[in-house]
C-alpha cells in the first residue's frame, strides 16, 4: 500500500475549523505529524478538542508574523494547508473589517514569514490555499466556472477570498519563482457534514431546529448551490498536495465541486425526511444581504489531472451528515469517533491508497 502521507509533517492553519477538524483527523491517522494553527473557540462540542492531544496545535492570530514564524520554525512542514479565515458570508456584512484582515491579510503574514524561512532552508515543498467557489465573479449562468474565469465577490466573504487568491499568485510568481516549493489555491462548494455548528449556515441550523423541535428559518429557498459532503473536497485537496510534492507546480488553480447542484428548500425537504420531523416547517426569512442565486463549479480539472471525483449523491451527503449528528446527539458518541468511523468508512472509495485509513 501507497504511504504518502506516513511520516510528513502537515501545517494545517485553521485547524480546530469544521474542514480543519476532519483533515486534522483525517491525515493523523494516515501517520502524518499534524501541526495546527487554530484560533479559540467557544464550542463544546467541536470535533478538535477531542483531538487535541494528537495534533501539536497553537492557539493564536494569523496576523501575528512572531507566532507564524516561530510555528514554522518550530515544526519545519513538508505541506502547508492554509484554511484559516473567516469563513461566513453573513459575518462579513457585520464585520468587513475583521474578515479582510484575517482572510487577506493573514494570508499575506503567512505568506511573508514562509519566503523568509525558506530562503533559509526551509523544507516546506507545497502550499495549498483553500479558498471558496464564491471567488468567481458571479454571472448566474447555467454551466459551471472554471478555473480560468474571472474572480470578482460582491460581499465582504467572496472579495476577501478573491484577494486571498490573488496574494498568493503574487507571492509564488514575485517571491517564489526561484525556490523550490510548489503553491496552489483550491475552491469547493457548499461543504457539509457532522460537526459543522457554525451560525446562520443551513445544516447546522436545520439540525439544531430538530433538537429543540422547533420551525427552521431559511434564506433563499430557491437559490441553488453545489452541495457535497465535507471529506470529498479534503480527499481532492490531499491528492493534488501528493502531485505538487512530486512535481512542481509554480501556481496554479484549482475547482473541487460537484455537479449535484440543487435548491436550499430541496436539500431541507431531504433533511426533514431523513430526520422524520413532518410535524416542523420551514418558513422563509427575509434577508438584506447579497447572495448569489446560481452557483456551479466546473470541476473537469481536478477530474482529469488528479483522478478526482465527487462520490456520494446529494441523498446519500445528507444521509451521512443526519447519521453523524444523530450518533452525537442520540447515541451518547464522541464527535472525534464519529468522524472517524466515517472516514475509515470513506476513504477508500476514491480508489487511491494512499488516501486509506485501515
Amino acid at each position: 500500500m501507497e504511504r504518502f502521507w506516513e511520516n510528513k509533517t502537515i501545517l494545517i492553519t485553521g485547524a480546530n475549523g469544521f474542514k480543519g477538524s476532519w483533515l486534522s483527523i483525517w491525515l493523523s491517522n494516515l501517520g502524518v505529524k499534524v501541526v495546527g494553527l487554530s484560533k479559540h473557540v467557544d464550542c463544546t462540542s467541536n470535533i478538535f478538542d477531542n483531538i487535541n492531544n494528537n495534533i501539536l496545535n497553537f492557539y493564536g492570530d494569523i496576523n501575528d508574523d512572531k507566532l507564524i514564524n516561530f510555528i514554522l520554525s518550530e515544526s519545519n512542514p513538508d505541506v502547508i494547508i492554509h484554511m484559516a479565515a473567516q469563513p461566513l458570508v453573513l459575518a462579513s456584512y457585520l464585520d468587513p473589517h475583521e474578515t479582510m484582515k484575517t482572510n487577506v491579510l493573514g494570508t499575506n503574514c503567512l505568506l511573508k514569514e514562509l519566503y523568509e524561512l525558506k530562503k533559509q532552508g526551509l523544507k516546506t515543498k507545497v502550499f495549498l490555499n483553500v479558498t471558496t467557489d464564491k471567488v468567481y465573479k458571479n454571472k448566474e449562468w447555467i454551466w459551471g466556472y472554471r478555473e480560468t474565469d474571472q474572480l470578482g465577490g460582491l460581499d465582504p466573504y467572496s472579495c476577501s477570498k478573491a484577494c486571498s487568491e490573488m496574494v498568493t499568485e503574487m507571492y509564488a510568481r514575485s517571491f517564489f519563482k526561484d525556490l523550490d516549493i510548489s503553491f496552489s489555491t483550491v475552491r469547493a462548494g457548499n461543504v457539509v457534514g457532522g460537526g459543522d455548528w457554525s451560525e446562520n449556515r443551513l445544516i447546522p441550523d436545520c439540525i439544531k431546529s430538530f433538537v429543540s423541535d422547533c420551525d427552521i428559518s431559511i434564506r433563499f429557498p430557491n437559490s441553488i448551490r453545489p452541495w457535497q459532503h465535507v471529506i470529498e473536497p479534503l480527499a481532492g485537496y490531499m491528492l493534488l498536495a501528493e502531485s505538487m510534492y512530486k512535481t512542481t507546480i509554480k501556481f496554479d488553480s484549482w475547482n473541487f465541486g460537484t455537479n449535484q447542484s440543487v435548491t436550499v428548500k430541496e436539500v431541507v425537504d431531504i433533511l426533514f425526511s431523513l430526520w422524520k420531523k413532518n410535524d416542523l416547517k420551514a418558513k422563509v426569512s427575509p434577508s438584506l444581504i447579497n447572495e448569489s442565486n446560481l452557483l456551479k463549479l466546473d470541476s473537469h480539472k481536478s477530474a482529469y489531472h488528479l483522478g478526482w471525483s465527487n462520490v456520494f449523491t446529494i441523498n446519500e451527503v445528507m444521509r451521512y451528515t443526519v447519521e453523524w449528528y444523530e450518533a452525537y446527539f442520540y447515541k451518547n458518541q464522541k464527535s472525534e469517533s464519529i468522524t472517524l468511523e466515517q472516514l475509515r468508512l470513506f476513504s477508500s472509495k476514491f480508489n487511491k491508497e494512499s488516501l486509506i485509513i485501515n
